[in-house]
């Protein structure tokens, strides 16, 4: 299949097998070998350098999100998520992430409370973690890029999802 259209299963509906087979890939289209996740991890840094995107900091376990090792800083992912703005690619990843209040993971957030499809957000949850990152569009036009990383005991309960809710909502009304 296009890879657009693998990221789309992968970002609307969170299939970290196909993630993991997604590193795999990368391994072995830019090494012309087997593909394993340590030539997916320096496959996918050495782009990010490429594109003037440093991420030191940055960890990828087995390409998942179901990782407790994996890491990067709200910071670099602003960052990619702003570089996807101006790249020819923006058009499919835009259409690869879910829509509030329309499809994927966040289907039922936020109904009635913004108008469906004002955001596009990935979201992320394991045990005493919940993330999001992606764009919204407020009422009076403006784009902006959301990033939350929370770590915190509990926090991929409710409260997560309160806070992550309460910041786009806050969004779009800016």
């Amino acid at each position: 299949k296009p890879l657009s259209e693998i990221i789309t299963y992968i970002n609307k509906y969170s299939n970290n097998v196909m993630t993991r087979q997604l590193l795999l890939t990368i391994a072995k289209e830019n090494n012309d070998s087997t593909g394993n996740k340590m030539l997916g991890r320096k496959a996918i840094s050495d782009w990010l350098q490429h594109i003037g995107i440093p991420a030191p900091e940055l960890i990828i376990e087995n390409g998942s999100g179901l990782s407790r090792n994996t890491r990067i800083s709200a910071q670099t992912l602003m960052k990619l998520l702003k570089h996807i703005l101006d790249s020819p690619l923006q058009p499919e990843f835009f259409s690869s992430l879910p829509l509030i209040g329309i499809d994927g993971t966040v289907k039922k957030r936020l109904n009635d409370v913004i108008p469906p499809g004002s955001a596009r957000v990935k979201t992320g949850i394991i045990d005493d973690v919940r993330s999001m990152a992606g764009y919204v569009k407020s009422k009076n036009n403006k784009n902006y890029i959301v990033v939350a990383l929370q770590n915190y005991k509990g926090i991929q309960n409710t409260t997560g999802t309160l806070i992550q809710d309460a910041l786009l909502k806050w969004l779009y009304e800016q």
